[in-house]
């Protein structure tokens, strides 16, 4: 088999199966435009010799058999002639009273209207008859497509469709034609997902991929791409990582027994997926290299060549490279329009030349035909025309959200730098000249040793409260320069806490704050174990800073499923409706002076709501003036 042919039908049966379920319609009708290209140039062909077959015909069966692949020849060529010798073909069918043939024949129809014509209601008309013709001649390929297409059609008029689409798979898997189950499962995966049935989403997905993995590496790789985003999607990007990795490797062993078209482009779009785009750019190159090196490059193929090698370009910022590329694109692509324009005005002479030796009385409908496909043209024209200016207004308005968006980013770094700048020259300020004054105090004498004891304590406890400000004003502006990376491992909660409170311990017992720790000691969890202290450090702190003389705090544990729950709850101050709204926000000014009068950055909420997230965690708060506050942790298991 030439492997030009087989290129081309494995890209089409891709793209066939993927084409009810694409977000873009317009965007995937140009890329079929620009495939037909290369697929005129072979309709044309088999056109003129199916042609000449029919007019030496005699049997009905040879005379169905030319009728149908004229029906689907004339599909990349003119609408109006293929369901003509479709129709015909269906009569030939129906007088035989063939059920296979007849249903084949409504099939092809049915396919037309939805594909070709965007006729849903013509094509479910045409569905619903091969549906009963194909029961009566056990056709199970054609009942997984036809209940395919008709779940299809339901999703687009919102709906039911989950039972058509199972109905298709069930027929599907009668066929053994794993091809045939792979598009059942790829169009129920996307209407999973469009539905946020992410988890049966998922099951689908990974069932095609196992489908694929025994039939066809390169196939394989798609529908590994197209399981690796439901995984993120359900945040099991570990996992995603992996199967990447490994499908990597599968092209990679691809191509060390030699590459081709459709094994080189399944892993230009994985390399693009896990942004290796210098591994990418090679791999255009090479797929280039062996299109070009065939007697007649498939110009489809090219296309597909040029915007994966523009992507490639665009992800290392060669900006120049990018723009020679999407050019030679851009003009391979109009060439190849007018390369079809011409031969079409061509093939059309010769048709309606035909036509008119064989049948006299067809005449008025090919001549009408002929003026519907040049206003097809000229609407075409119009509609890229304007598809273009769109495009180009679109790029305009994204450019200008970009600007704004940058500047709201900088107005918001502008008004975090004021803050901290604040918190340094103010709220630091003052805790510091607090404990030189003491000092002063302890050097000249006028202490008494009472005084000097007590004053001993408050020491501590502002040192502490100093350390702590600093800690966090440190840490988070690390955070925001370089990014929190936490490094994960099975952690004892329990001693950690235990340490935290014995270093808060001192503002406790100036405060008279009795703190109750429930939390047994065989409580792990898989957290950064640095980031864990900070995280119950600042809280206790805030607890503490708070709550009046004489009050509580206590800790508790419990765990729902795989989720560790810890809850520090108070019986301080508690909090207004507008305090809990800004209390993770630095820009907005939420500090206030403790119980006694203790200072505050704002910065030790900010900085744990941050580290929760960065170890997967989850952070809640409820509070209530003169009631007390209650943070709520959870970690996944």
């Amino acid at each position: 088999m030439n492997p030009r042919n087989v290129s081309y039908k494995l890209l089409i049966t891709y793209l066939n199966m993927r084409l009810p379920t694409l977000k873009n319609p317009l965007g995937f009708h140009l890329l079929t435009l620009f495939l037909g290209i290369s697929i005129f140039s072979r309709a044309q062909t088999n056109v003129l010799v199916l042609k000449k077959q029919l007019e030496v015909a005699t049997s009905d069966t040879a005379q169905y058999q030319l009728y149908h692949a004229l029906g689907t020849a004339y599909r990349e060529v003119n609408i109006d002639s293929s369901l003509y010798f479709l129709g015909q073909a269906l009569h030939i069918a129906q007088v035989r009273k063939d059920a296979a043939r007849t249903a084949q024949s409504m099939y092809r129809l049915g396919h037309v209207y939805m594909y070709k014509l965007s006729d849903e209601t013509q094509a479910l008309e045409w569905l619903k008859k091969c549906v009963i013709s194909a029961k009566q001649a056990k056709d199970n390929v054609l009942l997984a497509r036809c209940y395919g297409i008709i779940g299809v059609i339901a999703d687009h008029q919102n709906l039911p469709q989950e039972e058509w689409l199972l109905k298709a798979l069930e027929y599907a898997k009668k066929t053994k034609d794993w091809q045939t189950i792979a598009a059942a499962y790829n169009v129920l995966t996307v209407v999973y997902t469009k539905k946020n049935k992410f988890a049966e989403a998922e099951q689908v997905a990974f069932e095609m991929m196992k489908l694929c993995e025994k039939n066809s590496k390169a196939r394989w790789i798609w529908a590994c791409l197209d399981y690796c985003k439901l995984l993120i999607t359900r945040g099991k990007s570990q996992e995603a990582q992996s199967y990447l990795q490994k499908a990597s490797m599968v092209g990679k062993s691809l191509m060390a027994k030699g590459g081709n078209s459709e094994t080189i482009y399944p892993l230009i779009q994985l390399e693009l997926q896990l942004a290796h785009y210098e591994n990418a750019e090679k791999l255009v190159q090479q797929g280039m290299d062996i299109e070009r090196a065939k007697p007649q490059p498939d110009s489809g193929t090219l296309l597909l060549m040029y915007k994966a090698q523009h992507q490639a370009y665009a992800g290392q910022r060669k900006f120049q490279q990018a723009y020679e590329s999407q050019q030679v694109y851009i003009n391979l692509a109009l060439n190849n329009r007018n390369k079809e324009h011409k031969e079409s005005s061509e093939l059309q002479m010769t048709r309606l030349q035909a036509a008119l030796d064989r049948e006299k009385q067809t005449t008025e409908i090919m001549m009408l035909a002929e003026q519907k496909k040049q206003q097809q043209a000229f609407l075409l024209s119009t509609i890229v025309i304007v598809v273009l200016l769109v495009g180009f207004v679109f790029l305009l308005q994204r450019n200008k959200s970009r600007i704004e968006l940058q500047k709201a980013e900088l107005t918001m770094l502008n008004t975090t730098k004021d803050k901290l700048f604040a918190i340094l020259s103010h709220d630091l300020r003052s805790p510091v000249a607090g404990l030189k004054n003491y000092l002063m105090l302890t050097d000249w004498g006028v202490l008494t040793q009472a005084e000097f004891a007590n004053s001993t304590k408050n020491l501590t406890v502002q040192l502490n409260n100093v350390h702590t400000m600093l800690d966090n004003v440190l840490n988070w502006s690390f955070s925001q320069m370089r990014g929190i990376r936490p490094k994960r491992e099975n952690v004892e909660v329990a001693s950690i806490i235990e340490e935290e409170i014995e270093l808060l311990l001192p503002m406790a017992q100036i405060k008279t704050i009795h703190i109750v720790n429930e939390i047994s000691a065989n409580v792990q969890i898989m957290v950064d174990r640095n980031h864990v202290a900070v995280i119950f450090r600042n809280l206790l702190q805030n607890a503490l800073k708070f709550t009046h003389s004489g009050g509580k705090i206590r800790l508790s544990y419990s765990k729902e499923k795989d989720m560790h729950q810890f809850v520090i709850a108070d019986t301080g101050v508690g909090m207004s409706e507008e305090q809990l709204q800004n209390l993770f926000q630095l820009n907005k000014t939420t500090s206030q002076m403790g119980t006694a009068r203790e200072q505050g950055t704002g910065v030790g909420l900010v900085l744990v709501k941050e580290l929760v997230e960065a170890n997967q965690g989850t952070l809640s708060v409820t509070s209530e003036l003169t009631k007390g506050t209650m943070f709520t942790l959870g970690f996944i298991s």
